[in-house]
């Protein structure tokens, strides 16, 4: 991955508040390509998000597909090589994007990455785990996109 242009985040919601969204886009990196995927016919937030990140794209699934068929939607509506699932009430550190690049930059081949925010009991020194399942390259996704 060159830089987060070749990332588009989907966020899947279902009638999810305002105040939760508005809060996991903050946290995400301008430069990143954002898909709102709402499990639902309608989302209620569109002008409100639209005008504050007016570089997000919103689709409604038309009904509740549940949560891995939403986030299935999300994928085979985007035209970027990686994409990142994210749920809507997740707030992203501000290394947790450049953390992303170097890793897969790192790792060539995987199908998967996995992160886990980590924190001690004090709730400081806080840091980022991930963990990568291998094999399957860019092909699993990218075949999954051509269906």
């Amino acid at each position: 991955m060159k830089n987060l242009k070749d990332l588009t985040v989907i966020i899947l919601t279902y009638n999810t508040p305002k105040k939760i969204i508005l809060n996991c886009l903050k946290s995400i990196n301008r430069d990143t390509n954002i898909l709102i995927v709402e499990n639902s016919r309608v989302f209620d937030h569109h002008k409100v998000v639209l005008t504050e990140f007016p570089h997000v794209r919103i689709i409604c699934t038309g009904k509740n597909l549940g949560y891995g068929a939403g986030n299935n939607f999300g994928i085979k509506n985007i035209k970027t090589d990686y994409a990142l699932i994210l749920n809507p009430d997740v707030i992203c550190h501000e290394d947790f994007f450049s953390n992303i690049i170097l890793l897969v930059n790192e790792i060539k081949d995987f199908a998967i990455i996995g992160c886990q925010y980590l924190f001690d009991k004090v709730f400081e020194n806080r840091g980022f785990s991930f963990s990568v399942i291998r094999g399957f390259g860019k092909f699993a996704y990218k075949s999954m996109r051509t269906t």
